[in-house]
């Protein structure tokens, strides 16, 4: 087994083993959307689209109510799934550049920040839309959802947001997302309105 392989088990049986239901799906669902946007992604973004998430997926993971700030609690995740990733390519003898990037991605994967992480974040955001919403709704409702959902379309881009209508979810999701990127836009309109003065 090459170390490629090695990884990419690994990685896939951690997550397999996770209590939260989706977290498989999302996984692969990930890498799905990378490669519909990106079809000649490297094995450091498909390596990175995988694992972004591991950390989810063990017993000692972070945990939202250990923080006040969401972005925070984003921010700790996303640094011990890169953690537990080094791990791993470590083991499997993964070579070190390959490693290194995929790390580096998967810690900017819920902010972005260069054109490879960007593609993270959205592959990631576009897969909660089509994999992770429903079952995110049936447990936490409208208010929450619809609170996940805004947060999900600020992040990402407007490119990568038109692929939303591709998606095939139920009435009351298609309000859920609708309502939210209603209020993005109006957030959008808000902040260009001093723009508008200034150059009248």
């Amino acid at each position: 087994m090459n170390s490629f392989s090695c990884a990419w088990r690994k990685i896939s049986e951690i997550i397999a083993g996770s209590e939260v239901p989706e977290d498989l799906r999302h996984a692969e669902n990930t890498i799905e959307w990378l490669v519909r946007l990106r079809p000649n992604a490297g094995l450091a973004l498909l390596l990175a689209a995988l694992g972004h998430d591991i950390d989810r997926a063990t017993p000692d993971r972070i945990r939202r109510e250990s923080f006040d700030d969401y972005d925070a609690f984003k921010a700790a995740h996303a640094e011990r799934s890169a953690a537990l990733l080094a791990e791993i390519f470590s083991e499997c003898g993964v070579e070190e550049a390959i490693a290194s990037e995929a790390c580096r991605l998967v810690r900017l994967h819920e902010v972005g920040g260069d054109p490879d992480a960007d593609l993270l974040r959205d592959a990631d955001s576009l897969s909660y839309f089509d994999v992770n919403l429903p079952l995110y709704y049936q447990r936490e409702g409208y208010g929450e959802s619809l609170r996940r959902c805004v947060w999900g379309l600020r992040r990402i881009t407007s490119v990568s947001r038109q692929h939303l209508t591709e998606l095939h979810q139920g009435t009351e999701l298609q309000k859920l997302i609708k309502d939210a990127l209603r209020i993005v836009a109006q957030e959008f309109e808000r902040d260009r309105e001093p723009a508008r003065y200034q150059n009248a």
